[in-house]
């Protein structure tokens, strides 16, 4: 949400309201000195380029964030689906049966949550959240080992935590089924 995102930046929010007139909105950020972060055009085709086709499942409620993150990580070389909710997502992967090299999930959504959805698909999972760590924490269950990315994000970090994630998960030894008779 805008208020934590303000929050976490250690901004604030005026509201002033008059009935008949309409409301204002001010959001105040604190002053940084700090130099200007490099843009890069992701829409180019070699621009960021580190994928090699892997197949990322996107799962972000607002629609605006969910399609800004498709076209960073389509940018970098990634195939890219996406879905506005975790049961959506699930039922994408149970009817279509589509190969997807890892997940990408916001944390804390209406329904399934993010954590949720990582443990009953068993993906490889990269959580993101505009939330404070207080609230994901309180309402959500994130293993402090997991990939995680703050929002608002610079696309550059977003398709780092991306990579690392899924080198990461081909490392991994693959389980062995068990033989043993229960």
């Amino acid at each position: 949400t805008v208020y934590g995102i303000v929050k976490q930046a250690g901004g604030s929010i005026d509201v002033q309201t008059e009935c008949g007139k309409g409301t204002l909105f001010r959001v105040y950020f604190p002053e940084t000195h700090s130099q200007p972060v490099e843009e890069n055009d992701f829409t180019s085709p070699n621009a960021l380029l580190r994928g090699n086709n892997e197949t990322i499942l996107v799962v972000e409620d607002e629609e605006e964030v969910r399609r800004l993150v498709v076209r960073i990580l389509s940018g970098a070389g990634y195939n890219v689906v996406a879905e506005a909710n975790g049961d959506r997502a699930l039922a994408r992967l149970i009817d279509q049966n589509e190969h997807v090299d890892l997940l990408l999930t916001d944390v804390i959504m209406p329904g399934m949550s993010g954590p949720e959805l990582a443990d009953r698909t068993g993906l490889p999972s990269v959580f993101m959240s505009g939330y404070t760590d207080q609230i994901i924490s309180a309402q959500a269950s994130v293993d402090e080992n997991k990939y995680f990315v703050h929002k608002p994000f610079v696309a550059s970090e977003l398709v780092d935590t991306v990579q690392s994630a899924l080198i990461s998960a081909a490392r991994k030894p693959l389980p062995v089924p068990s033989t043993a008779s229960d």
